[in-house]
């Protein structure tokens, strides 16, 4: 016994979430790590311990630079004081020295102008400012000295210590007798781009400090980056695996489906397709498939039904001819007998004896028509002009009839392969039952068209038509709508179709006349 194949739960959408989520991830994490390795080289290169030892050095040697040009503008700062006789330290009266202009007392006093002018321009610095300062507040500029070449953005400050456009100044305070206190600020200007060498040694340095944190930041931001754009990806790829899923998976659940339909013998199951791809054109292939599985079954099962009609009209023939052959013969003693009788007596049997006759006959002629249909022999195939066909059918019922008949046959309608002799025996058929159900007054219309491998022809009228509810009996033998009919018209016109390997229908035009369309192969020559 065969096991039951179980459910697959990894479903064709599932593998296509599955599929697009790894090329679209793969490739996404390759991009990351190649990133994030240059980002991490990047750092590591700038915080090489080289690196970080001639900065650290080349910060330690400008500061000493800066450092030793400050050390001697102090010296040289101080050695203007003592010039102007002011000792070191801030007692002048301790000190026991006269500076140059001090009153006659002998207390140091304010220095005198040219003289202060006079140190400045022999001490060597290139900035000199001497301010006196009160003991309640406030500064009195004794001197602001400036060496010639200077330019005018150059200026110190005594106060804040520095020089506006240059580099820190040394200063030096005395306290006078007097409570004041002179104040000397001097500084040299720094060498020619050595300013800027230093600032920038320390902004360097300073950037590679910041280095340390941004290591940090970097790796975060590089994560936090590689996170979003895995993210965007595993969204994207879920989205178009939604759209091909809806435009992919649901056709090919559809055939899935319609494939276990068609197994379970449903053969009027379509798939409605709408696309022009390769899924599309599976899709049309599977509704021709099934239109070509229904309409050979139709076939088959028409083929069988005629098949066993066939087998019973010609026992049925067999069964009534039979009896018929003595009865025939009884009557005819009869007639026989009844004629050497008087008049009266012959004229009375006679009368008996007519409708009997009749009956026989009629029988007889059921008989023949079951017989006729039993052996109706295999069509001979061979290429049939249809337009020929069609105008010979026609001119039967033109002459004696008031009947309409007109023939359109379409260019380019090749011949149709089968036995001309049967066919026009089928179309004949057909015909007379038109002339009869218009009652040889109306319309009748002859058509043939190529639809593709296959001859359509049309045989339709403007009479009342078929009921709906006997439009599946019409062809059984047997049934017939017409008094004294056989109903072997239609069996035998259908029989002929089916041995021909074309088909016949009824279009479906109720109150509007009737219409039988047929369908034969095309005459393909070998």
């Amino acid at each position: 016994m065969k096991t039951p194949r179980r459910p697959n739960r990894f479903t064709y959408e599932r593998k296509l979430l599955f599929s697009l989520l790894l090329f679209a991830l793969v490739p996404a994490l390759v991009l990351i790590a190649v990133e994030m390795r240059r980002v991490g080289e990047t750092i590591d290169f700038w915080q090489n311990p080289g690196v970080e030892g001639s900065l650290r050095e080349s910060v330690s040697l400008a500061e000493s630079s800066l450092a030793a040009e400050t050390e001697k503008a102090a010296g040289r700062l101080a050695a203007m004081r003592r010039a102007l006789g002011y000792p070191d330290g801030k007692d002048a009266t301790a000190s026991g020295s006269r500076p140059n202009g001090a009153s006659p007392g002998g207390a140091p006093s304010r220095p005198e102008p040219r003289a202060l002018r006079a140190a400045a321009e022999a001490s060597g610095l290139d900035l000199v400012r001497v301010e006196s300062h009160a003991r309640p507040g406030g500064g009195e500029a004794l001197l602001d000295f400036r060496r010639d070449g200077l330019p005018d953005s150059v200026r110190l400050d005594a106060r804040t210590g520095r020089i506006a456009g240059a580099a820190p100044v040394a200063t030096d305070r005395f306290v006078l007798a007097g409570g004041d206190t002179l104040v000397f600020a001097g500084g040299l200007l720094l060498p020619d781009g050595m300013e800027a060498s230093i600032r920038a040694v320390r902004e360097g340095y300073s950037f590679y400090e910041r280095l340390r944190v941004y290591e940090r930041y970097a790796k975060t931001k590089a994560a936090l980056h590689a996170a979003v754009v895995l993210a965007v990806s595993a969204l994207l790829a879920l989205v178009a695996s939604r759209i091909l899923s809806r435009s992919l998976g649901r056709p090919i659940g559809a055939l899935v489906e319609g494939t276990g339909r068609v197994r379970a013998g449903d053969l009027d199951v379509r798939i409605e397709g709408g696309s022009s791809d390769e899924l599309g054109a599976l899709i049309d292939a599977f509704n021709r498939m099934t239109a070509d599985l229904k309409a050979s079954r139709e076939r088959l099962v028409r083929a069988e039904r005629v098949a066993t009609w066939a087998e019973a009209a010609r026992r049925i023939a067999h069964e009534i001819k039979n009896p018929l052959t003595p009865i025939a013969t009884s009557l005819h003693r009869l007639c026989k007998k009844a004629e050497t009788l008087p008049p009266e007596e012959r004229r009375a049997i006679e009368d008996l004896l007519a409708p009997m006759q009749e009956e026989v006959a009629n029988l007889r002629s059921l008989a023949d028509a079951f017989s006729e249909f039993a052996r109706l022999p295999a069509p001979k195939p061979g290429p049939v002009d249809v337009r020929d066909l069609l105008e010979k059918v026609a001119s039967l019922y033109r002459e004696g009839t008031e009947t309409r008949t007109s023939v359109a046959v379409a260019s380019g309608t090749p011949p149709a392969s089968g036995d001309r002799e049967l066919l026009w025996r089928a179309f004949s058929n057909l015909v007379k039952n038109a002339v009869e159900a218009t009652g040889g007054k109306g319309t009748i219309r002859l058509e043939a068209a190529p639809r593709g491998d296959l001859v359509e022809v049309v045989v339709a009228d403007d009479g009342p038509g078929v009921a709906p509810e006997i439009r599946d009996k019409i062809f059984a033998p047997t049934f017939t709508t017409k008094p004294g009919g056989s109903g072997l018209g239609l069996a035998l016109v259908e029989r002929i179709v089916l041995d021909h390997g074309g088909t016949i229908a009824l279009d479906p035009a109720p109150g509007e006349g009737t219409s039988f369309r047929v369908s034969l192969p095309a005459w393909r020559p070998a």
